[in-house]
């Protein structure tokens, strides 16, 4: 009885999983991804595309374990470490609490998920602020975090102490890119504004703002001002950004808006540059594919209904696309054009 009580419960959360963030494992052989019920599972990409060198099933997790009591909203790699953050429901106070965990890559692939370290942002009058997402610099090997309190925190990852905060959003933030060669770092918050604030500057003012929902062509008044995805392309010099409004382009040596990208009845929540394309999802069920004049190239179907990451592996042999969403599979992409495969997240 308490086997089919198991079972049933299993079903029931593979029905309702929700794949938030994914990261890639520093040499690239490994995929991890998180989802709201608070688990991260690790992916072997090797035997994946090696099945032949596998001694199990090479769609399923390598490794799964709960990581935290809340769902996990992003997911990263700083240097060797995997680094998330938990939002889990405090009673006693106005807010979540939120904590910020870094696993040793080495120690998970060791089945070891006791994490290395744990950062907790300090308690506010509105409770511990939620962590809406994560970007990290390698080169001062600090974290930025975009929070629910429309602040982002710098943190030090060898010291573990907040070096800093950054204000000035008026509403959640939601997303975050580092533009590393200008020592700066852009957030994109639901006040309708991407915001670009130079990390190397003492003052941790922001140096420019960008207007996203008060340009009248991009404004989509129905589906809100919020933006939810922002990204820089390779060379850092162009910015798409996209959510409530529509999607956009930007050049960022005069922050103007060259092209605009419409997505009829769709909010985009996740997008990446790849060579001479910008890759976008949201709230149906495919990949727009966008060349970088603002024209369509193509639509590729997901399994997910809404996209909530999409993530490239640069870094092994076997190039590959990475999707993700309101469902328990993740999707790979090999060609870009069709999915190859389905990993099972349990």
């Amino acid at each position: 009885m308490a086997d089919y009580q198991a079972q049933i419960l299993q079903e029931r959360m593979k029905l309702h999983t929700t794949v938030f963030g994914q990261a890639f494992s520093p040499c690239g052989h490994y995929l991890a991804a998180c989802d709201n019920f608070g688990r991260i599972c690790v992916f072997s990409l090797i035997s994946v595309f090696k099945p032949e060198d596998s001694t199990f099933d090479s769609h399923k997790a390598l490794l799964s374990f709960q990581a935290h009591k809340g769902p996990i909203y992003s997911l990263i790699t700083a240097d060797n470490f995997l680094i998330s953050f938990d939002i889990s429901c405090n009673h006693s106070t106005s807010g979540g609490s939120t904590e910020i965990c870094g696993w040793k890559w080495k120690e998970l692939l060791m089945k070891f998920t006791e994490p290395a370290w744990v950062l907790q942002p300090e308690n506010s009058s509105y409770g511990y602020p939620e962590t809406n997402a994560l970007v990290y610099n390698k080169e001062d090997n600090t974290l930025f975090a975009g929070c629910g309190d429309n602040i982002i925190y710098m943190w030090d990852l060898e010291t573990r102490i907040c070096r800093g905060t950054f204000k000035g959003h008026t509403d959640y933030i939601q997303c975050l890119a580092l533009r590393e060669t200008k020592n700066q770092f852009f957030s994109g918050g639901e006040d309708g504004t991407v915001r670009v604030w130079d990390f190397k500057n003492r003052s941790n003012r922001e140096c420019h703002r960008i207007k996203v929902n008060e340009n009248e062509d991009i404004r989509r008044s129905s589906l809100g001002k919020w933006i939810g995805c922002l990204a820089l392309n390779e060379e850092q010099e162009w910015m798409v950004c996209g959510g409530g409004p529509r999607l956009s382009l930007w050049h960022l040596s005069s922050y103007t808006c060259t092209n605009i990208m419409d997505t009829p009845g769709s909010c985009q929540q996740a997008a990446v540059f790849h060579k001479d394309l910008i890759l976008t999802g949201g709230t149906k069920p495919e990949i727009y594919h966008w060349q970088t004049n603002g024209d369509l190239k193509t639509k590729v179907p997901s399994t997910a209904t809404t996209i909530y990451s999409l993530a490239i592996n640069h870094l092994s042999g076997h190039k590959v696309l990475v999707v993700a969403g309101n469902c328990s599979s993740v999707d790979l992409f090999t060609n870009f054009g069709y999915k190859a495969l389905s990993l099972t997240f349990v």
